[in-house]
C-alpha cells in the first residue's frame, strides 16, 4: 500500500510470503465500502484482507468447483456487481464475477466466498470482466424491473479474440457476443455515465468504443494506436465519464478525451439499452434454435436477412 502524500518511495505496508496468503503473482484487487481488500491470484485462493493490517489475510479461500470432481479454479480478473438501491447509502457489494484460466466465468459472494453459478461461453483465458454499476442520477428512479435487470449485466473479454455480454441471472449463454477483434482482447469497461457505452482494447493496439444502442455487430467509433504497433492490454475511464486512460506493453499510458456529444447519455438511454437487451436476447433464441441442415449456407444467409428486416 502506498500513501501518495508521503515523499517516501517505499510502501507503506506491504502482504508477506506465508501459506496463508498468495504465493504466485496476485492479478487483480480491489477495495470494498466497507474498507476491506480483496485479492486474487492464479495460484486459487481469494484472500480478505483489512487496511489497517496487510501482513496477514482476514480470510483466506481456495477456489474450487464441486462439479465436476473438486477442481481448482486459478482466477485471473474479477469484479464487484452493485445492487443498486433507492437509498445511495444503501448500495452494497454481496457478490463478485470472477474470470478464469480456463476459460469460465464465476460468480462467488462475499459474506461467504464460494463459487456459486458457471458461465460458460469462451474459449480461452479470461482477461477482464466489468460489472455494471450505475447507482448513481437518474438510474435509481428509474422502475424497479429496469434497475434490477441492468444491475445484473457483466462483460467479459478473452484470449478467444471476443467480448460477452452476460445476464447474472440467465447463465445457460451469453447475452450477445462481440467478435470485431482479430487479436486477444486485454480489457474491457463500461463507462460510468452511460448505461449503453463501453470500451475494449485488445493486442493489435485497438481502442474500440461500443454503443449497444446505435450498433452490435462494429465499434460505434475506434482507435489504432501508433498504426498498430503495440498491444494494448489495460484501460481505465475518468469518473466524469469523458476521458479514458489505456496501457500497452511498452509501459506507457495515453489519455483520450471523448466528445460530450459521444461520451454523455440521452435521457432515454436505459430504456432504449432495455429495448435493445430484448432485441440480442430474441435473436440468440432464434440462432440456438436454427437448425443448419445439408443446405446449411444458404439457410444461415436467409436467416440472417430475415433477422435484420
Amino acid at each position: 500500500m502506498w500513501d501518495i502524500r508521503s515523499n517516501k518511495r517505499t510502501p507503506i505496508q506491504r502482504s508477506s510470503l506465508s501459506i496463508t496468503s498468495h504465493v504466485n503473482p496476485v492479478y487483480c484487487i480491489q477495495v470494498l465500502a466497507n474498507q476491506l481488500i480483496v485479492s486474487i491470484s492464479n495460484d486459487g485462493k481469494v484472500c480478505t484482507w483489512s487496511l489497517e493490517n496487510l501482513n496477514i489475510p482476514i480470510d483466506s479461500t481456495d477456489l474450487m468447483l464441486k462439479q465436476p470432481a473438486n477442481r481448482q479454479v486459478y482466477a485471473t480478473c474479477f469484479d464487484f456487481q452493485t445492487q443498486c438501491q433507492v437509498d445511495d447509502n444503501a448500495n452494497v457489494q454481496k457478490m463478485a464475477i470472477l474470470g478464469a484460466e480456463d476459460g469460465f466465468c464465476h460468480s462467488i459472494t462475499t459474506n461467504k466466498i464460494a463459487l456459486n453459478q458457471t458461465y460458460e461461453g469462451h474459449f480461452g483465458p479470461i482477461t477482464s470482466v466489468d460489472c455494471f454499476s450505475q447507482c448513481l442520477t437518474d438510474y435509481n428512479s428509474l422502475p424497479m424491473d429496469v434497475n434490477q435487470e441492468l444491475s445484473q449485466l457483466f462483460l467479459s473479454s478473452s484470449f478467444d479474440s471476443t467480448i460477452k455480454l452476460w445476464n447474472t441471472a440467465e447463465n445457460q449463454s451469453p447475452i450477445f457476443t462481440f467478435e470485431s477483434n482479430g487479436d486477444y482482447v486485454y480489457d474491457v469497461g463500461w463507462s460510468p455515465i452511460h448505461p449503453a457505452l463501453f470500451a475494449s482494447v485488445d493486442g493489435s493496439g485497438r481502442l474500440d468504443f461500443w454503443n449497444l444502442n446505435r450498433e452490435t455487430e462494429t465499434p460505434s467509433a475506434s482507435i489504432d494506436i501508433d498504426n498498430r504497433t503495440r498491444a494494448i492490454n489495460k484501460l481505465k475511464w475518468s469518473r466524469k465519464g469523458t476521458e479514458i486512460v489505456i496501457g500497452d506493453d511498452h509501459g506507457e499510458m495515453r489519455i483520450y478525451e471523448i466528445s460530450e456529444n459521444f461520451a454523455r447519455p440521452d435521457h432515454d438511454e436505459y430504456i432504449k439499452l432495455v429495448k435493445t437487451l430484448d432485441n440480442l436476447k430474441k435473436l440468440n433464441q432464434e440462432f440456438s434454435n436454427f437448425n443448419l441442415n445439408s443446405n446449411s449456407d444458404t439457410n444461415y444467409i436467409n436467416y440472417l436477412i430475415e433477422s435484420f428486416k
